[in-house]
């Protein structure tokens, strides 16, 4: 019998896969492309908290410094800390510098240039990247664009690695729609025209491209974590016993997914001042939500952890853990938080099992469209990820509840007519996910049919 060779597919951005949204972008990617085949196909990530590769879970997972210097890769946060704040000062240079000095970004950073040296042979490669490079070197196609990571740095990665024929295409990016200098949009326009396809996933960021890009084609489809397969019922069963959770579940189950301070504290609560304020705020809220459910519905309600690193401000187990407790219902056993660490795959199998989802986790929502199960989502009026995606893109407005000004009442009204009607939301959201399936296959068989070419040519 013939050995299949298998494709190796590089994502040349960073995936924390603490962060089960990312990790769902790229299993989906692969479910999207390959289907029930996916074992066919070989994943290659970024990990800037990684300093030596590692294979975890199914997916190679490269040290973050070969692809990208410490400072350009770092993110604003809160906190005290003496990383948190290097790592704001390092978002506040950079945003500084693309504003004022945008020209400096013309030229590909070292790590981009290197990298090119190491795979075609040109640079001797250090030892701490040896590994790497020796998987990397197999790497017949890259898929850029998760998320929101396609940024200037990764467009100069894909630059470089194009001229030692190396293909690329990009599939479920937000874009960028905040970057309007003509140096940088330079850099992102070089890189969409040697894309074999521009697949946009949130149509603000579709609209961006097309404005600043007319001379391209790009395509507006659904985020690839939407093509996700959950995981079987099986599984889903073997969590639930592992987690002491089959009395929870002999009611209807709520579940809740709760979003890390960063993004309240920016643009949520605006009768609160600060973000101490606004988190404080937000904390209350949530928790006055769930006694409100607790004391007169008749569910269960779990706490699911979306994200559990790479850092405690981006852990929803903590966030979720003060809400309850502010709550008094840490004791309830109606009430539970559930705190093991879970795949995408996993999380979604189990939201399959809920009877409603309140989310803040976008991509919780994803989950919850994708298994049909209805949902109420809080959220910031400025996420454009929910204004583009859910309200215009998936026409799921009446299911966002704003965070701007927040009432509890209000929100819980809300709340409880969806639930009455949950039966109705779970048949539109059957006959959305035809349409989603749809456009992801068409998709799918265009990119596996680009990879298929390039690896025929490259023999």
């Amino acid at each position: 019998m013939t050995e299949i060779k298998k494709i190796h597919i590089l994502c040349p951005e960073y995936v924390p896969l603490e962060n089960k949204g990312e990790e769902a972008i790229i299993r989906g990617t692969i479910d999207v492309i390959y289907g029930d085949n996916s074992d066919h196909c070989e994943y290659h990530i970024v990990d800037m908290n990684s300093d030596k590769y590692v294979f975890t879970n199914g997916l190679h997972v490269h040290p973050g410094r070969l692809f990208f210097s410490d400072w350009r890769s770092r993110e604003f946060g809160l906190g005290p800390s003496f990383e948190q704040l290097y790592s704001s000062s390092c978002s506040l240079l950079r945003n500084f510098l693309n504003k004022f000095f945008p020209f400096w970004i013309r030229n590909p950073h070292k790590e981009a240039r290197n990298l090119k040296k190491y795979l075609s042979g040109e640079k001797k490669v250090p030892q701490k990247y040896a590994q790497s490079i020796e998987l990397l070197r197999e790497v017949d196609f890259i898929i850029a664009g998760h998320n929101g990571g396609l940024d200037e740095y990764v467009c100069h990665i894909v630059n470089e690695l194009h001229t030692i024929n190396i293909p690329f295409g990009v599939f479920g990016s937000s874009m960028k729609p905040n970057v309007n200098k003509k140096a940088i949009l330079n850099v992102f326009h070089k890189a969409f025209e040697s894309s074999l396809f521009n697949i946009a996933r949130n149509p603000i960021g579709y609209r961006w491209a097309l404005k600043h890009f007319p001379d391209l084609k790009f395509v507006l489809n659904p985020d690839p974590a939407f093509g996700m397969i959950p995981e079987s019922h099986e599984r889903v069963d073997q969590i639930i016993k592992e987690n002491a959770l089959e009395k929870l579940f002999e009611k209807p189950v709520i579940m809740v997914t709760t979003a890390e301070p960063a993004p309240i504290s920016r643009h949520s609560f605006e009768d609160k001042v600060g973000a101490s304020q606004k988190i404080a705020a937000h904390r209350q809220f949530l928790s006055d939500l769930l006694k409100k459910i607790h004391s007169t519905m008749d569910v269960n309600v779990l706490f699911l952890p979306h994200t559990i690193g790479p850092n405690k401000q981006m852990d929803d187990r903590l966030i979720s853990e003060d809400v309850i407790n502010k709550s008094g219902l840490a004791k309830d056993e109606r009430v539970r938080l559930l705190r093991t660490d879970l795949t995408a795959k996993d999380l979604k199998g189990l939201i399959n099992r809920a009877d409603f989802l309140v989310a803040e986790r976008v991509h919780s929502i994803i989950g919850a469209v994708g298994v049909c199960t209805p949902f109420l989502s809080l959220a910031s009026d400025k996420d454009t990820r929910v204004q583009g995606m859910f309200r215009e893109q998936m026409g799921l407005g009446d299911y966002i509840y704003s965070l701007k000004k927040p009432n509890v009442d209000q929100c819980f009204e809300k709340l409880t007519e969806m639930y009455g009607h949950k039966e109705d939301i779970s048949q539109k959201l059957k006959d959305l996910n035809v349409r989603i399936k749809t456009e992801l296959s068409v998709s799918g068989e265009i990119i596996e049919k680009c990879i298929s070419f390039k690896m025929e040519e490259r023999k």
